[in-house]
């Protein structure tokens, strides 16, 4: 996931902010919590409020990460 992840953030790292948490750390768990997440691997999406708008677990294709982060980005 971290390669798909960093192709994105090449891609679309001037319109997007990206972060890397890991899940085993205190900020982790609180994200995990904080915006129940489930699955290891996951990509978080969120808009500018910091609004969890998709969440996609489990190593997936590039297409389907991508896929929500362009609609998160024309819905802005």
């Amino acid at each position: 996931m971290e390669l798909v992840v960093n192709e994105l953030e090449a891609k679309y790292g001037n319109q997007v902010a990206f972060s890397s948490i890991n899940a085993r750390s205190q900020l982790g768990a609180d994200a995990y919590k904080f915006y129940s997440l489930r699955g290891h691997p996951i990509v978080a999406i969120l808009d500018t409020e910091g609004q969890l708008i998709a969440q996609i677990w489990g190593k997936r294709p590039i297409e389907e990460v991508e896929e929500p982060l362009r609609k998160s980005l024309v819905n802005e």
